[in-house]
């Protein structure tokens, strides 16, 4: 879990009203449908899985080598262009790495982080971008490592983008 990957110049994404957080992330559509797919092993239901996570924004662990800024205004978090963000990494019993991400912090707590962890919000199109940037070093990523958890490998990530791409090409034609 120590080797780690960085990524800097990002924007957050701004909260909508200062003065409430923002509320709990959640993904219970995800996580119900993995759920009946461990039970069922069903064809259907493993498609639903795949479309609920495309559609899903899931948690992320990080590490910031300094602490993000607020823009007073927009209320929209704003990294220096040179912070150095090191994402958390899991080994799997055949030295594979592999980005943990979670449904909700829920989960995010299961793998018992260190205290000084900070959170992304990503969707699958920002994963299948982290995997492609680090080809052959990371083999995938892993939704609830520690929970009812599935597995995604690289190869099968870029391929359902590489779909979701042609479909909706073929929508614009």
């Amino acid at each position: 879990m120590d080797k780690s990957n960085s990524r800097s110049g990002a924007k957050g994404v701004p909260f909508a009203d200062k003065a409430k957080p923002p509320k709990p992330l959640r993904n219970d559509a995800l996580k119900e449908a993995m759920e009946t797919l461990r039970q069922t092993q069903d064809t259907q239901q493993y498609i639903k899985v795949l479309n609920e996570v495309v559609k899903a924004q899931l948690l992320i662990p990080i590490q910031m080598d300094r602490d993000p800024q607020v823009d007073e205004k927009t209320g929209e978090v704003i990294l220096d262009k040179d912070t150095e963000i090191r994402f958390e990494i899991i080994e799997n019993n055949k030295g594979e790495l592999y980005y943990p991400v979670f449904t909700d912090g829920a989960e995010m707590k299961k793998l018992q982080l260190d205290t000084d962890q900070q959170v992304l919000i990503v969707r699958f199109a920002d994963l299948e971008a982290m995997l492609r940037m680090q080809a052959g070093q990371m083999a995938g990523f892993v939704i609830n490592p520690k929970g009812t958890n599935m597995v995604f490998p690289a190869d099968m990530v870029h391929k359902m983008a590489e779909e979701i791409s042609k479909e909706t090409n073929e929508r614009k034609n």
